[in-house]
């Protein structure tokens, strides 16, 4: 898994100062799951940088790109916070984390389901 490389080569190309600062902060403090930080955490560091940026927007800007097809960069999360894969392990953390939420977001269509087929 070359995630790790590839984001220390991104920090070196990005003109974004708010992506370059999370990514410098990761590959110092949270390559593989075990060493996963809090947004909070983060927040912190990247402040520190003069960057202001709120959880919601990282998760909707650089996060949501750091996941797409065309991204050789993954920043995984778990419920310790958010961290760079390192290895196929880091990747099968991600992967039980999404299969929590994809099961949470059934159960809800599940139920929506049920009650669109009760008021028929």
């Amino acid at each position: 898994m070359a995630f790790v490389e590839s984001a220390r080569q991104y920090v070196q190309e990005t003109e974004d100062p708010g992506e370059r600062a999370i990514l410098e902060y990761l590959l110092e403090n949270a390559v593989g799951s075990s060493n996963a930080k809090s947004w909070e955490t983060m927040q912190a560091a990247i402040q520190a940088k003069g960057i202001n940026m709120r959880q919601t927007d990282f998760q909707q800007t650089f996060l949501k790109k750091s996941r797409s097809q065309s991204s050789e960069i993954f920043i995984g999360s778990s419920n310790n916070g958010y961290f760079l894969i390192e290895t196929p392990d880091d990747a099968q953390i991600m992967r039980e984390f999404y299969q929590t939420r994809i099961d949470s977001e059934q159960a809800n269509l599940d139920r929506l389901l049920e009650l669109i087929e009760e008021n028929d």
